[in-house]
């Protein structure tokens, strides 16, 4: 993230966490998506609960990386979507693809020439499908005035048609039976039935399609809440055991300073107390900054088991 990026504020611990890991999602962002992938997917994080699984932020985020989409509502390619995942018993948040990411990935794909926005079949309209010696053909007469756009009350289906580059014309329908299967009635299926039918329909479709490393890893990302594949997963792993480290160490420190503090309130006595705990004259300001020398106090401060001003009278720092 070498370039200047404008990003949001962040609202929350977990946000800032992530903001601190994005120069490590470099490798698998490319160059010219920077710009609106950081921002948007940043603010996708800071829209979530600070307790959802950093994991589980972590593997959407180098998902859709690699899927090659920024998300978030501007755009409507794909959407970071928190659930509950009853398993693990946690929050956690999954990348979810939208109909216009899929469109976009089919058009990267320079197999699809045209891809018709997807449509539902609402009650009472005329569809029908029909196959020929000229293929798979069908119809769909809707009224011109038509204004209700629909809902899980009165959807029979949902297709999208499209054309390959060389001249081939074919369409997906998905009938209310499997939109059924699918539809969990929760999270985006409660609050954008519509757009969740429309995406199933052209989700099948891409199936049929040329695949090409960004449709596979979308159709992995969207399906399950897995790394897209093993390069994302030995990535995505390292930044992890770097973020609890950091956290982990940024926790020493806090308690070592709070230790140092009932101790002695001045700060350019702590080396030379420390000095003393370990036994050891090299000790220096920079250790301060150190979980690992930090610790080491700690763990020789509790074998000696004796309160702060005993500590720091024996020490000598309170007569100085």
């Amino acid at each position: 993230m070498g370039e200047m990026i404008v990003l949001p504020a962040v609202k929350h611990s977990m946000a800032a966490q992530f903001k601190t890991d994005l120069i490590r999602l470099d490798p698998f962002v490319p160059e010219h998506m920077r710009q609106a992938f950081y921002p948007s997917f940043l603010a996708e994080v800071n829209n979530l609960k600070p307790n959802v699984d950093y994991r589980s932020v972590m593997v959407a985020a180098m998902n859709c990386a690699v899927v090659g989409l920024a998300p978030g509502a501007a755009r409507g390619h794909c959407y970071l979507v928190p659930f509950w995942d009853k398993d693990k018993e946690v929050a956690c948040a999954q990348l979810v693809m939208g109909y216009k990411g899929w469109m976009e990935l089919g058009y990267r794909s320079n197999h699809l020439g045209i891809i018709h926005t997807p449509q539902v079949v609402l009650e009472g309209e005329e569809f029908e499908l029909w196959s020929d010696e000229n293929g798979h053909h069908f119809r769909h007469r809707r009224p011109p005035t038509r204004r209700d756009k629909g809902s899980r009350r009165n959807v029979v289906g949902a297709y999208v048609a499209y054309g390959t580059t060389s001249g081939h014309n074919s369409y997906t329908y998905v009938d209310r039976g499997e939109l059924d299967e699918v539809d969990s009635q929760k999270n985006v299926w409660k609050s954008d039935y519509i757009a969740m039918c429309m995406k199933t329909a052209i989700h099948r479709a891409a199936k049929t399609w040329r695949t090409t490393s960004e449709l596979s890893a979308a159709h992995r990302s969207d399906e399950t809440m897995e790394y897209a594949n093993d390069e994302v997963a030995a990535a995505a792993d390292a930044i992890l055991t770097t973020a609890k480290e950091q956290n982990q160490g940024a926790r020493v420190k806090a308690m070592f300073e709070a230790e140092m503090q009932a101790i002695t309130p001045k700060r350019e006595k702590w080396v030379d107390f420390c000095r003393w705990v370990l036994g050891d004259p090299t000790v220096d300001r920079p250790h301060l900054d150190d979980p690992y020398f930090c610790q080491r106090v700690m763990d020789e401060l509790e074998q000696r088991k004796a309160p702060p001003e005993d500590l720091a009278r024996q020490s000598g720092v309170m007569s100085e």
